[in-house]
Formats: C-alpha cells, sequence, structure tokens
C-alpha cells in the first residue's frame, strides 16, 4: 500500500545534507556497529524533532534513498537513545550538537560498597529439621528425574482418594431380576 507523502521531502533531505556534512553517515549502511547504529539513531531523531516525521514516515524516506529501515528497527532505536547517551561520549558530542534535553536528565551512577565483612556461605538447601521420613525419601530422588514424577503422581492420587473417602458417601445397590442370585 502506497502511503501518500505527508512530510517535507525537501527539509528531509537538506537535514540529511547538512548530517552528512557534520558526520560520517552512509544512508545505506545497515551495519550493526555501535557507531553506526547510534549514528543513525541520532539521525531519526533529527527526522522526527526537526521534520515532523514518525517511524512510517522515515521508514518511507529511507526506502526513497536505496535503504530499508523497518517501523520497528525505528521505533526501536529511538527507544535506546538514553542508553546512547550514557554508554558513547563520541554519541553524547554528537547530540549536544542538535538537542540539549538530555543535560537536564543527571547521570546517576550507583556507588560501590565494599563489605566490611566477608560474607558467610550460605546454604540455600532445605534444612532436615522438621522433615518428615516422606521428606526424606523424595529428597533421595534427583530433581527432575521420572522416578520422582512418578512419586508425585502416586501422592497426587492418594491425597484425591482421601477427599472422596472422607465424606462416606457409600451406596449400596442391591441386583434384582434376572441377575439376582447368580453370584
Amino acid at each position: 500500500m502506497k502511503h501518500k507523502l505527508n512530510y517535507n521531502s525537501e527539509n528531509a533531505n537538506y537535514l540529511l545534507k547538512e548530517f552528512k556534512e557534520n558526520f560520517e553517515f552512509n544512508i545505506k549502511s545497515n551495519s550493526r556497529t555501535p557507531k553506526d547504529a547510534y549514528t543513525r539513531c541520532l539521525f531519526y531523531k533529527i527526522l522526527k524533532e526537526f521534520n515532523g516525521m514518525n517511524d512510517r514516515m522515515i521508514s518511507d524516506f529511507f526506502k526513497e534513498k536505496g535503504s530499508s529501515k523497518n517501523r520497528a528497527s525505528i521505533f526501536h532505536s529511538l527507544s535506546k537513545i538514553n542508553v546512547y547517551y550514557a554508554s558513547y561520549n563520541e554519541f553524547r558530542n554528537m547530540y549536544k550538537i542538535y538537542f540539549n534535553d538530555q543535560e537536564e536528565k543527571k547521570q546517576i551512577k550507583p556507588k560501590k560498597k565494599a563489605f566490611k565483612q566477608t560474607i558467610k556461605e550460605i546454604d540455600t538447601r532445605q534444612s532436615e529439621i522438621g522433615l518428615d521420613a516422606l521428606d526424606t525419601l523424595i529428597g533421595t530422588l534427583p530433581y527432575g528425574s521420572t522416578q520422582r514424577a512418578d512419586v508425585t503422581e502416586l501422592v497426587k492420587l492418594r491425597i484425591k482418594s482421601y477427599e472422596w473417602k472422607a465424606q462416606n458417601k457409600y451406596e449400596i445397590i442391591e441386583c434384582s431380576g434376572a441377575l439376582a442370585g447368580t453370584w
């Protein structure tokens, strides 16, 4: 389905020209190296903010230039701007040329804390205190084994049998007719 061009193509081409003059950028590149990924991301953001383009329009613009970028990858890339800003100094410098919204967000780095005492190794296995004979027996079977699954199924069936046995709703059916007395 062909979409009607509803963005300023002339302005988008001007933004591309200016961006290429400032940075090394190949619009046809599909490289996943961090530098190529964050440079492409910055260009997506420029098209979005300065030309009012959404992900479909950006995808169409790239298609016109001979490069295929799907909408999902554009949307995902735009969502990673904060990660690129925090992780890559070169991206930060590039970003500051066009935008100043990240300056308001202070990058909070967690402080490293050293333990003053050594931590004891904690035994995560269940303590045998308070275990009855059934727990101990089942505990000897290896986890994930068919034997353990069989025992679990047997125990479940036995527990279900207690539910209907405990109700004491026995019904005696007497035979009459042709079958009576044949036993």
